[in-house]
Order: C-alpha cells, then structure tokens, then sequence
C-alpha cells in the first residue's frame, strides 16, 4: 500500500496547495483549499502570459 502524498492541516486550518505549467510564453496557476477533513472548500485556475518561471511562481494570487 502507498502511503497518501497528502496530509491535512490540524483543525481548524486549511490548506492551500499551488501547482503551475509553463509551456513557451503560456502558463497555468491553480490551488486548492481544503479543511482538516480533506473536503475541497475552493479551488481555481487561471491562464496567464509568462516567460520567465522565476516570475510564473512569485505572482499573487488574486
């Protein structure tokens, strides 16, 4: 059995994961929210015009 790659925040935190691509001069941010239970409570993406990752990963999230 594979362990969970995961863990939840202890109650009553949340977790906010972050993840993007970056293909030539286009890229994709999203996160996730979750509570302690796992539950997704918002997640979101969005399309953005990037050409440096440097500057991809260090962008706020609106």
């Amino acid at each position: 059995m594979v362990p969970p790659r995961w863990s939840p925040p202890p109650w009553p935190w949340i977790k906010i994961n972050t993840d993007a691509a970056l293909v030539h001069d286009h890229a994709v941010c999203a996160a996730i929210a979750r509570d302690a239970k796992g539950i997704p409570i918002f997640a979101l993406s969005d399309n953005v015009q990037c050409l440096n990752p440097l500057v991809l990963f260090s962008l706020p999230s609106e």
